[in-house]
C-alpha cells in the first residue's frame, strides 16, 4: 500500500495520494498526483494484510504543460456573467507582461469577458486555493494595455475582488496570478449589475414621437409602490416607460416585436402610477412570447405605456407605435349626410368603418347595431312602403326616423331579423310628402356590403262598404257576407264597442217595416269580431244602439235590440286588434216575439170590482224558445186599460 502525504508531523499530516492495488490481480501501487515546487512530500509503504518483504520506489517526475490560457493572446473567453475553474500551475510571464499590482505574481493565466450591456461588473477569486492577484485592463496588445483596475487580498483574505464601471461591447483582459509566484487551482466569478434604466420609473417615461421604433431594456428595472399588475401578470414586476400623445384622434397599435424576453405590455391614461386607467393590455399575441395592443387613441389624451417581463424576465425591448392612418368612413356615415333616394328602387352600399354619432338611438333596440349608415327619403307620396335589406352581406339591422337631427328622431319602424334569414324588412303607411331617414347597421357590429330595396305597392283594394256612407243595404232582414281586408278607418269614426284597436271596419244597414225584437250576429266569420249598431247619417254624429265584442264564450258578436219601423241602422263590424278576413252577417226577428199569447179573463172568476174598477188576473206563458223581452196586455174593444 502506498500514500503520499505533507506535513512536518505525524499526527498532523495531510493526505496528498494514496493506492493499494494498480488493478485487479496487481499487489502493487502507484499514484500519481501534482507536486508543488519546493513542497515536501513524505511517502508511505505498507504490506496489505501485515506482508513485509523487499521494497522497490519508483519516484518519476513528469512535467505539467503550462495551462492553456497561459499567455495573453490565448486567453479564455467568459460568455456570460458566472463562475469558471482553472489553474495557473505551471504559468510562466511572457515578456512585456505589465506586473500585475505584484512584482512577485508573474504566474499568470488570463480570461476576457466583453458585456452584453453597460453596468457594474465584479470580479472575485474567492475559493482559489492559493493567494492570488487578480488585474483587469483593456486593450488588445500584451504591451500596451490599459489598467482598469487590480486586486491582491480582499477583506482580509488571500484572494482578490475587483469593481468597475463596464461598457458595452468593450472586451476586458482578466489576468490571475499567485503572491510570490504561488500556484494552484484557480476559482473566477464574475457578475454584472445593469444600471437602472432611466426610464424605470413612471414619472421618468420616455416620449415617443408616433410613428416610430424605440429600443430599451428592463435590466435592473423595479415595481413601484402602487403600480399596477400589467395584463393581470402578477409576476411582471420589472417594468419600463414610454408615453405619447397623438395631435389627432385615430386608431394605435403597439407592439414588443424583435424583443429578447417574454413581454407583457399595457397602456394607461393618469397622471400617477397610482391612480391609473388602464386602456389596453396584453401578454402574448400570435403565437409569441411579444404583446400586441390595438385601440382608439384621443387626440391631445397622454398615454402611459409599460413594458414588463413575464415571470421577472429581462433583456432588450423593442417597443413600435403607429398610429396608420384610418381607413375611410362611408359617404352616408352620419344621419346628417344621408344619401337621398327616391323610391322604388334598389341602393347599394356599405357600412364598413362606419361609427357611431352622439345620441345616435339603438336601431331596433339592438344596442351592439352602431355601425350605422344612412339613406333618406325625399317626399315621398302617401301610401304603404315596404324597406328591406335582403342581398347585404352580413346580419342587418334596419330602422326608419323622421327627424331632422340624430338626437331627435321618431321612429316609424324597426327589424333585426325577418322571415328567419339575417336580413331586415319593415313596411308602413307613409304620409304624403313626409321625408324618411333609413338607418342600417350591423349586428353585434357586423359590416359589410348593403342592398337596401324601397318598394312602392300599391294600396289595395278596399271593401265597396268600407266607408259608413257606402253602408250595403240589408233587404227584409236576413244574411250578408262580406270582408273587411284592407277595410280603413274614417276621420270621426267611434270606437266599436269600447275596442280601440278595431278599425278594420266596413259597414251595413237595415231599415225594419215594422217595429219588433231584432237580433244581428256575426257567427261563422273567420275572425275576432267587433259588433256595433247605430243610428245617424253622418259617421261623426252616430248614436249607438247596441254593441258587442265576444259573445256567449266565442270570438264572435251578437247585439239584439228593439227596431222601430222605418228606421235606418247602421251596423259596423270590425276586427278586434285589427284583425279582418271574411265576414258572416245574420239579421234576425227576436225568436221570443213570434209567440202571442191570448187570455180571458172572467171578472166573476179572477177579478174584483173595487168602485167602479175592475182587477184582473191572468198568466202569460211564454212557448218560445228565447226568453221573452217584453210581454202586452190587451182589452177586447179597445177600452180604456189601467193595470199594474
Amino acid at each position: 500500500m502506498l500514500a503520499v502525504y505533507t506535513g512536518a508531523a505525524i499526527g498532523s499530516l495531510t493526505p496528498v495520494a494514496s493506492n493499494d492495488d494498480i488493478a485487479p490481480g496487481n499487489g502493487q501501487s502507484r499514484v500519481t498526483f501534482q507536486g508543488m515546487s519546493g513542497t515536501s512530500y513524505a511517502i508511505a509503504v505498507a504490506g496489505d494484510e501485515m506482508a513485509f518483504g523487499a521494497i522497490t520506489l519508483n519516484v518519476a517526475f513528469v512535467p505539467t504543460p503550462p495551462p492553456a490560457n497561459d499567455n495573453f493572446a490565448n486567453r479564455i473567453t467568459i460568455a456570460a456573467p458566472g463562475t469558471v475553474t482553472g489553474s495557473n500551475v505551471n504559468a510562466t510571464a511572457e515578456i512585456g507582461e505589465p506586473y500585475h499590482g505584484n512584482a512577485t505574481a508573474r504566474t499568470s493565466v488570463w480570461w476576457r469577458y466583453t458585456p452584453s450591456l453597460s453596468g457594474t461588473v465584479v470580479i472575485d477569486t474567492l475559493g482559489s486555493n492559493f493567494d492570488t492577484v487578480l488585474a483587469v485592463s483593456r486593450g488588445s496588445k500584451l504591451t500596451s494595455l490599459s489598467p482598469v483596475d487590480y486586486s491582491d487580498n480582499e477583506g482580509g483574505t488571500q484572494q482578490s475582488r475587483v469593481s468597475f464601471e463596464a461598457t458595452v461591447g468593450t472586451s476586458y483582459a482578466i489576468a490571475v496570478a499567485g503572491v510570490a509566484n504561488a500556484t494552484g487551482a484557480i476559482t473566477l466569478t464574475v457578475s454584472l449589475t445593469p444600471p437602472t434604466p432611466a426610464n424605470d420609473n413612471f414619472a421618468n417615461r420616455v416620449t415617443i414621437i408616433v410613428p416610430r421604433t424605440v429600443t430599451g431594456t428592463n435590466l435592473g428595472s423595479t415595481a413601484e409602490t402602487g403600480e399596477p399588475s400589467h395584463a393581470g401578470v402578477a409576476t411582471a414586476r420589472n417594468s419600463v416607460w414610454w408615453r405619447f400623445t397623438l395631435s389627432t384622434t385615430g386608431p394605435v397599435i403597439i407592439n414588443t416585436a424583435g424583443s429578447g424576453f417574454d413581454t407583457v405590455l399595457a397602456v394607461y391614461t393618469g397622471n400617477a402610477v397610482g391612480a391609473l386607467t388602464p386602456v389596453a393590455s396584453n401578454d402574448n399575441t400570435g403565437g409569441t412570447l411579444q404583446s400586441q395592443v390595438t385601440f382608439e387613441a384621443l387626440a391631445g389624451t397622454s398615454y402611459a405605456i409599460a413594458v414588463a417581463g413575464k415571470a421577472n424576465a429581462t433583456g432588450p425591448i423593442s417597443l413600435s407605435v403607429t398610429a396608420p392612418t384610418p381607413p375611410p368612413r362611408p359617404v352616408n356615415d352620419d344621419h346628417a349626410d344621408a344619401v337621398t333616394i327616391f323610391a322604388p328602387g334598389t341602393f347599394a352600399g356599405s357600412n364598413v368603418n362606419a361609427t357611431p354619432q352622439t345620441g345616435e338611438p339603438n336601431h331596433a333596440g339592438v344596442a351592439t347595431a352602431r355601425t350605422s349608415v344612412w339613406w333618406q327619403t325625399r317626399r315621398f307620396p302617401a301610401g304603404p312602403v315596404v324597406i328591406h335589406t335582403a342581398g347585404s352581406g352580413f346580419d342587418t339591422v334596419l330602422a326608419v326616423y323622421t327627424g331632422s337631427a340624430v338626437g331627435g328622431l321618431t321612429l316609424v319602424a324597426a327589424n333585426d331579423n325577418t322571415g328567419g334569414t339575417l336580413q331586415s324588412q319593415v313596411a308602413f303607411e307613409a304620409s304624403a310628402f313626409a321625408s324618411y331617414y333609413i338607418a342600417v347597421a350591423g349586428k353585434a357590429n357586423a359590416t359589410g356590403p348593403i342592398s337596401l330595396t324601397v318598394l312602392r305597392p300599391p294600396p289595395p283594394t278596399r271593401p265597396a262598404n268600407d266607408n259608413h256612407a257606402s253602408r250595403i243595404p240589408i233587404v227584409n232582414l236576413g244574411t250578408a257576407v262580406g270582408s273587411n281586408v284592407s277595410a280603413t278607418a274614417e276621420t270621426g269614426e267611434p270606437i266599436h264597442a269600447g275596442v280601440a284597436n278595431a278599425r278594420t271596419s266596413v259597414w251595413w244597414r237595415i231599415t225594419p217595416t215594422v217595429s219588433d225584437q231584432i237580433v244581428i250576429r256575426t257567427a261563422g266569420s273567420g275572425f275576432d269580431t267587433v259588433l256595433a249598431v247605430y243610428t245617424g247619417d253622418a259617421v261623426g254624429a252616430l248614436t249607438p244602439i247596441a254593441s258587442n265584442d265576444d259573445f256567449g264564450g266565442t270570438l264572435q258578436s251578437q247585439v239584439t235590440f228593439r227596431g222601430t219601423a222605418g228606421t235606418s241602422y247602421a251596423i259596423a263590424v270590425a276586427g278586434k286588434a285589427n284583425a279582418t278576413g271574411p265576414i258572416a252577417l245574420a239579421v234576425t226577428r227576436h225568436p221570443g216575439a213570434e209567440t202571442t199569447i191570448f187570455s180571458a179573463v172572467s171578472p166573476v172568476a179572477r177579478a174584483t170590482v173595487v168602485d167602479g174598477e175592475v182587477t184582473a188576473f191572468a198568466s202569460v206563458i211564454n212557448g218560445g224558445s228565447q226568453p221573452a223581452l217584453s210581454c202586452s196586455i190587451g182589452v177586447p174593444g179597445g177600452r180604456p186599460l189601467t193595470f199594474s
